[in-house]
């Protein structure tokens, strides 16, 4: 519609300029007529003033001559602008009626598009019922699955709870069972304590050595601790109290720059021996020796350390010790 406007304004402006040309065209034939009033009083002021009827002839000729020829250059001229003025209309009329024709095409095309547009309109509208209704669908089963999730948790919530009550009778049981466990070790603890068995006894004398023969026993008058009996410090010999499994451990030190070999004797049997050898001429050097042995004593069997060659034992801050320990007691 725009361009419509725009042609209509463009045929005024021409209609306007076709105006201006005809009032120019007036003027022009108003001012020929002045200039001719002028030229026949121009004639008439001549005519007085003219002798012979030879020089008005002429005069009269020269004037319509000259009025003539204004007349045709005027004409010549008007023919011109009008010629001019009228080939602008013919190209402004042809222009006017192929923008017509251009409105036209335009306007089947708008009218073609329009239809298309209403046609997606519609489209887009049952799309758009279609999609209320799939989401009222949608919406429809959200709300089935929020209940079927409501009553999911619910159930859940109950077996969470039973689970809970379960755990806490679990729990419950497993503590009185634990504590009843606990009793029963610490009273077999406490039974067990009653048959332990264990000393441990050094050779705490004066600073020094002792020297022991071949097949002597080895002494360990100082008892450092003992708890169930069977050792006896004057002898240096141990006498199992109870049956049961024991651990028995003797470390010896020989003296500064001796030697000294021990064996750790069972009812009479060797059972470990001890070496603490001096290879070198190193002076001031001290040797020691450890062995530990686990056995299965009965009642009445006697352990002690015998001395199976010439040693030299360092008697100084317990240095040399022997301790029996039973671990595990056996009716």
């Amino acid at each position: 519609m725009s361009l419509l406007e725009s042609e209509n304004k463009i045929l005024k402006e021409r209609v306007d300029k076709l105006n201006s040309t005809s009032t120019f065209l007036l003027q022009e034939n108003i001012i020929l007529k002045d200039q001719i009033k002028i030229l026949n009083s121009t004639s008439m002021l001549i005519q007085r003033n003219m002798t012979t009827a030879e020089d008005l002839r002429k005069m009269e000729s020269i004037l319509t001559f000259k009025i003539e020829q204004t007349a045709r250059v005027r004409e010549q001229e008007m023919m011109k602008n009008i010629s001019a003025t009228v080939k602008d209309l013919e190209l402004r009329d042809r222009y006017l009626s192929l923008s017509f024709l251009d409105v036209h095409s335009n306007m089947t095309i708008l009218d073609h598009a329009l239809s298309n547009l209403m046609q997606q309109q519609k489209k887009n509208e049952e799309q758009q019922k279609m999609t209320i209704q799939n989401l009222s669908l949608s919406l429809l089963d959200v709300h089935n699955n929020t209940e079927r999730l409501s009553s999911s948790l619910s159930s859940l919530d109950a077996q969470q709870k039973r689970m809970k009550s379960e755990i806490q009778t679990l729990l419950t049981n497993l503590q009185q069972t634990d504590i009843t466990k606990l009793n029963d070790t610490i009273i077999h603890y406490k039974n067990s304590v009653q048959f332990n068995v264990a000393f441990t006894a050094g050779i705490l004398r004066e600073y020094g050595r002792h020297t022991y023969t071949i097949g002597a026993t080895v002494k360990f008058p100082t008892v450092i601790y003992q708890v169930g009996g069977g050792y006896n410090p004057t002898t240096g010999v141990f006498t199992a109290p109870k049956a049961g499994l024991y651990i028995i451990f003797c470390t010896n030190m020989a003296a500064e720059n001796e030697s000294s070999r021990t064996k750790m004797m069972i009812n009479g049997s060797v059972k470990a021996r001890f070496m603490a050898w001096l290879g070198t001429s190193i002076i001031n050097i001290y040797q020691s020796a450890s062995n530990l042995v686990v056995h299965q004593l009965l009642v009445g069997d006697r352990v002690w350390i015998q001395v199976y060659d010439r040693s030299h034992l360092y008697s100084d801050f317990s240095e040399t010790t022997f301790s029996v320990i039973m671990i595990n007691g056996s009716d």
